[in-house]
C-alpha cells in the first residue's frame, strides 16, 4: 500500500481527539479513545451512519428458508438471561447492514468498528457464487479488524501492565477499558500502523492469490483467519444473500454495496486512507439523506424478513408498502419510514404478521414509533423485584438516549436515585448476575486485593428480607449487614455475611496493602476468594 507509518501517525497526532461529533447510539468515550477511532467517527458522521443499541432492538424470527442446513437453532431470536441478551455471530451481523450493533456487553473498540463497517460496505452481485461472499464477506471484514487489532493502538493510554502492549485478543482488562484515551506520548504508535498496514498488505496478497487458484487462501496472524471467517460467513448467509427478497431489498435500498471484488478492494484502501488522515471523498448526499436511507434500508430489511414468510394478498400490500419506502428513500421523503410503519399497522389490522411492536422496536429513537419494551423485558430478568417498583420506561429511554458499556442490572443501579431501600434491593440483585470471579494461585507475600469481579455491600437491613417483601412499599427488617458477593472455583455464586469491621476493611483495601485483618479472617476471605494475592512468592 502507497501509505507511510511515519505519516499517518504524525496524522493521527496532529488531529487527535478533539472535535469529534456525536453519534446516535454509540458511547461518546468509544469515539475519542483514539486517533484512529476518532477519523472513523468523523467520516461516519458525514456519511449519516449511527449504531442500534442491541438491547433495544426487537430480534426477528428468521425465516427457514435462509438458515443454512444445521443452523436451523438459529432461528428464534436469542432470549434474555440473567440480564444478558446473547448475540449471535453470524445472524446478528451482516456486511450489508448500513447500521452497526452497539451491545453493552462488548469492548469500546466496537463502536468504531461497527461503524467501520458501515464506511468499507460490501460486495453482492445477482450471480454471486459462494466463492464470490466468501472472498467480499473476507474483504468487508478486512479493514475494520485492522482498524480493532492495530490502528485503533496507536496513540492509546494503556494501564500499566499492558502499555504498549496492544490490542489483548482474547484477554479482557477492566483497567484498560476504563483508562481507554488518547494519549500522545503512548509508545509504538508507528510500529501499531506499520502492523496494521502489512496485514493488510498480505491479506490482500493472499485474496489475490485466492482468487487466482480459485480457493480461499489463508494469511493467519495469531488467531484472525479472514479466510476461514470469510467462509463461515458465506455458508452462514449465503441462503440469505441468495434469496429473492436480498436481491429485491439490494436493488431497491443498497447503498452500501460494491459491484465487483476489485471495486471493494478499492474502496477497502481508500477507506484506510481516511482513517490514517488521508482525505475521503464525502458522500454525493448529505449527512440528514445519508441517515434517511440507512433507515429506510434496515425498516424495509425487517419488512422483507416478515415478507419471505407470507403469501398471497398480504405478501403483494407488504410489496406495495416496500415500493412506496423505496421511493421516500430515494426522494429523501423523512416521513417515509413512519408512513411505511402506519401502513404495515394498518395491513397487521387485516392479517395475522408480526406483531408492529415488533417490527418498530429497531434500538433507535423515531418519532411515531410504538415499540415492544426489550429492554424493560430483559430487566424483569435482572431486577425482577426492583423494576416493577419504578419507572422502567423512563429508565429505558435514558439508556436509548446514553448508551454505556456496563451490564443492564448495573445501568438500572446507576439509574435509580442515591438512598433508599429500592436502591439497595437493587444493588443486591445487581450483584446476584453481575458478580465475577478471578483466578488466582495461593502463596503470597502478605498483600492483598479485593479479587477482580468481587463485591461488597453494606446494607441497612437483611436484603434477603427485602427480597422476599411483598408487593407495596419496601420495610426495612433487621439489623445492618455487609455482605461480600464472589463466583467460586466452580462458577458458583458465594454470598458471606461480613462483620461490620471486616467490610469497612475491604472497602478501603488498596490494590496491594498488607491485611488489615487478622490472620484467621485473613485466610477465610482467601479461602472464599473475596481477596486475592496481591504478590506471589517462589518460595513458602
Amino acid at each position: 500500500m502507497p501509505l507511510d507509518a511515519q505519516t499517518a501517525a504524525a496524522r493521527l497526532r496532529a488531529a487527535g481527539t478533539a472535535d469529534v461529533p456525536a453519534l446516535v447510539g454509540a458511547p461518546p468515550r468509544d469515539l475519542r479513545r483514539s486517533p484512529a477511532a476518532a477519523q472513523v467517527a468523523r467520516h461516519a458522521a458525514r456519511a449519516g451512519l449511527f449504531l442500534t443499541h442491541y438491547e433495544h432492538r426487537a430480534q426477528l424470527e428468521l425465516p427457514w428458508a435462509w438458515l443454512a442446513p444445521g443452523s436451523e437453532g438459529d432461528a428464534a431470536p436469542p432470549q434474555w438471561r440473567s440480564g444478558v441478551l446473547p448475540e449471535r455471530k453470524y445472524q446478528s451481523f451482516r456486511h450489508d447492514q448500513a447500521l452497526g450493533s452497539m451491545h453493552p456487553g462488548h469492548r469500546g473498540k466496537w463502536s468504531t468498528h461497527e461503524l467501520c463497517h458501515g464506511l468499507v460496505g460490501h460486495a453482492w452481485a445477482p450471480d454471486a457464487t459462494p466463492f464470490f461472499l466468501a472472498t467480499a464477506g473476507r474483504l468487508a471484514e478486512l479493514l475494520p479488524v485492522a482498524l480493532y487489532y492495530f490502528f485503533d493502538e496507536a496513540f492509546l493510554r494503556r494501564c500499566p501492565d499492558h502499555d504498549g502492549g496492544g490490542a489483548l485478543f482474547r484477554s479482557f482488562c477492566p483497567a484498560c477499558e476504563e483508562l481507554a484515551s488518547f494519549d500522545p506520548d503512548a509508545p509504538g504508535a508507528v510500529a501499531f500502523i506499520e502492523q496494521g498496514l502489512d496485514f493488510i498488505d498480505r491479506e490482500l496478497a493472499a485474496v489475490a492469490r485466492s482468487r487466482r487458484l480459485g480457493r480461499p487462501i489463508s494469511h493467519r496472524f495469531a488467531t484472525l483467519d479472514l479466510a476461514s471467517d470469510g467462509v463461515a460467513y458465506a455458508l452462514a448467509h449465503g441462503p440469505r444473500l441468495s434469496s429473492p427478497e436480498f436481491a429485491r431489498w439490494s436493488a431497491a435500498f443498497d447503498r452500501q454495496r460494491s459491484e465487483d471484488l476489485d471495486a471493494l478492494e478499492q474502496r477497502v484502501l481508500d477507506v484506510t486512507a481516511a482513517v490514517l488522515g488521508e482525505p475521503l471523498v464525502d458522500p454525493p448526499h448529505s449527512a440528514e439523506v445519508g441517515r434517511l436511507r440507512a433507515i429506510c434500508g434496515d425498516l424495509a430489511w425487517r419488512l422483507f424478513t416478515v415478507q419471505a414468510d407470507t403469501d398471497g394478498d398480504a405478501a403483494r400490500q407488504l410489496e406495495g408498502i416496500l415500493e412506496d419506502l423505496a421511493d421516500d428513500a430515494q426522494a429523501g421523503h423523512p416521513q417515509g419510514p413512519l408512513r411505511a410503519v402506519q401502513a404495515y399497522r394498518a395491513l397487521c389490522d387485516e392479517w395475522e404478521l408480526l406483531p408492529p411492536e415488533d417490527l418498530e422496536a429497531v434500538g433507535y429513537a423515531l418519532p411515531g414509533l410504538r415499540p415492544r419494551p426489550v429492554l424493560a423485558e430483559g430487566l424483569l430478568t435482572a431486577c425482577p423485584l426492583s423494576s416493577p417498583r419504578a419507572d422502567v420506561a423512563a429508565f429505558a429511554a435514558h439508556d436509548l438516549a446514553s448508551p454505556e458499556r456496563r451490564p443492564l442490572a448495573e445501568r438500572w443501579l446507576r439509574w435509580l436515585p442515591f438512598g433508599g431501600l429500592l436502591r439497595e434491593l437493587a444493588a443486591y440483585e445487581a450483584a446476584l448476575v453481575t458478580t465475577g470471579r478471578e483466578v488466582a494461585l495461593p502463596g503470597g507475600d502478605g498483600t492483598v486485593r479485593l479479587a477482580r469481579g468481587a463485591r461488597v455491600l453494606r446494607f441497612s437491613c437483611d436484603p434477603g428480607a427485602l427480597a422476599s417483601a411483598p408487593e407495596g412499599p419496601l420495610q426495612a427488617e433487621g439489623e445492618p449487614v455487609a455482605l461480600g458477593f464472589v463466583r467460586g472455583s466452580d462458577g458458583d455464586l458465594v454470598v458471606a455475611e461480613l462483620d461490620p469491621d471486616a467490610a469497612q476493611a475491604l472497602l478501603t483495601l488498596g490494590e496491594g496493602a498488607p491485611s488489615p485483618l487478622g490472620e484467621e479472617a485473613t485466610a477465610a476471605l482467601l479461602d472464599l476468594g473475596l481477596i486475592v494475592p496481591a504478590r506471589w512468592t517462589e518460595r513458602a
